[in-house]
């Protein structure tokens, strides 16, 4: 596959996830208003590095895979909307068939942890996390598959026995990695056993750390991208990307309340549309959204989506797991599926949230719906 068709499939048009200072600095326009560092992420699928910075301009790297030499780089410009999103703008690049200047882009970020790009065509999520440091001490996280092993079929979403949701723990001491607690999506949300992380020989370099079976791409405040081996060498639509965030308690379902910038993944809805910028508001754990027609602007459609987060906090199914709300989503046709969402109220102590769900599809609960946002 030539780099422009690599390119077209994964950032000529940048989504989820799903991110970075610029929201917190009240989406002021990078080319204008208060300058914010630069940010620097990475990310599986194939291997990609992407830097944000101060000056308005971005560099992205994209190599075939973590141990190769990058094949083509882009560059260009971006802005920080009100909206909540990034819009991007391609001047030039490098390697054969690099990607024609004035192209545009648009992508979210999720402050500090994480961002998230969709395809032009083709709906591969690809999902990339801040640059980070390779672990000093233990550390937990919440995760939520991001983009599922479909080499079956769907999701099975509806499955009792496959895991969507759990927490991952790292005992630095001894240098192995588990999975205490997995969750399905089916009724009453149980847990899923066996399967996992094998605790074998572990190595990390410059935050990424391999694991038997898995990379796992690390942020240096608990957040984190795992891609996990689908067993096809070379093939990636048999594997899955996992996004993490660090562990923290939640007091009730109004630490979800505000206005939200987000991605939605629905693995229902026909290909090339599966990935859509979504526009969110929250309000004592119901959450309506609509997609987005504009990332300028914030203007939207008459598709709509419900979030009802009515169970427990900081618990799934019976099972005490900080940081995590469930409940159901429904769309506009009447459909309706399960729901797992990991929240964080105070993202690096800045007054802003993070919401990242997955759940059944309204459409098929035997499919996978994903929404990530972000408050503005």
């Amino acid at each position: 596959m030539s780099p422009t068709t690599l390119f077209k499939k994964s950032f000529l048009v940048i989504s989820i996830t799903l991110l970075s200072a610029s929201i917190l600095s009240s989406c002021s326009s990078s080319t204008g208003g208060t300058s914010t560092s630069a940010q620097n992420y990475n990310g599986p699928g194939s291997k990609w590095d992407i830097s944000l910075k101060d000056d308005g301009t971005f560099h992205l790297d994209h190599r075939p895979d973590i141990s190769s030499v990058i094949d083509y780089t882009v560059d260009g410009t971006f802005v920080r909307q009100a909206s909540g999103f990034v819009s991007l703008t391609v001047s030039g690049g490098t390697g054969i068939d690099a990607p024609v200047a004035g192209s545009q882009a648009w992508g979210l970020e999720v402050p500090g942890y994480a961002m998230m790009l969709k395809p032009v065509d083709g709906d591969q999520l690809i999902a990339m996390v801040k640059s980070g440091e390779c672990p000093t001490a233990d550390f937990d996280a919440n995760w939520v598959i991001v983009k599922q092993d479909r080499s079956g079929g769907n999701a099975d979403a509806n499955n009792a026995g496959r895991d969507f949701a759990g927490q991952f723990h790292y005992d630095f001491t001894n240098g192995t990695p588990s999975l205490p607690v997995k969750k399905s999506l089916s009724s009453g949300f149980p847990n899923v056993t066996g399967g996992g992380i094998d605790p074998g020989a572990v190595t990390c370099e410059n935050g990424i750390m391999n694991i038997p079976g898995a990379i796992m791409y690390l942020t240096s405040n608990g957040g984190a991208i795992v891609h996990t081996d689908g067993g096809s060498a070379g093939d990636e639509s048999d594997d899955s990307f996992i996004f993490g965030l660090g562990q923290k308690t939640i007091t009730n379902v109004n630490e979800a309340d505000g206005q939200y910038a987000g991605l939605l993944f629905d693995a229902n809805m026909a290909d090339g549309s599966k990935i859509n910028p979504v526009s969110l508001s929250c309000t004592s754990g119901s959450c309506t959204g609509a997609l987005v027609t504009d990332v300028t602007t914030g203007a939207t459609s008459n598709d709509s989506v419900t979030i009802t987060l009515s169970g427990s906090v900081n618990d799934i199914g019976g099972t005490s797991m900080n940081g995590f709300m469930t409940g159901t989503i429904s769309d506009n046709q009447g459909g309706s599926g399960n729901m797992i969402c990991m929240v964080d109220p105070d993202a690096i102590n800045s007054g802003k949230k993070i919401v990242s769900c997955v759940g059944q599809s309204p459409g098929d609960v035997n499919d996978m719906f994903n929404v990530l946002f972000v408050s503005i």
